[in-house]
């Protein structure tokens, strides 16, 4: 099982401090964002490195994904703030 998470990384990076000051949240927001991210969002399909679009796409992709995923809000700002923390 840990090998696993740790091949997941280059497709979704552990959280850092210094990730979640840049995204002005908090580590445990950007954590929820991760897991949500390496475990809802492949439900139905193989996660995408999260480098792989940019800002723009993924302001198209994440409101479809998160309807289609069903949720909530607060796991819906979380995955938002995650993959925001890490494109540019």
């Amino acid at each position: 099982m840990l090998a696993g998470c740790g091949s997941i990384e280059p497709t979704a990076p552990v959280v850092t401090p210094a990730m979640a000051a840049l995204a002005k949240t908090d580590v445990g927001e950007l954590e929820l964002g991760r897991l949500i991210y390496t475990t809802r969002c492949t439900a139905c399909h193989n996660a995408e490195r999260v480098n792989r679009y940019s800002r723009t796409e993924w302001m198209g992709i994440l409101p479809r994904m998160a309807e289609v995923s069903r949720l909530n809000e607060a796991q819906d700002r979380a995955v938002r703030a995650y993959v925001m923390a890490l494109v540019r």
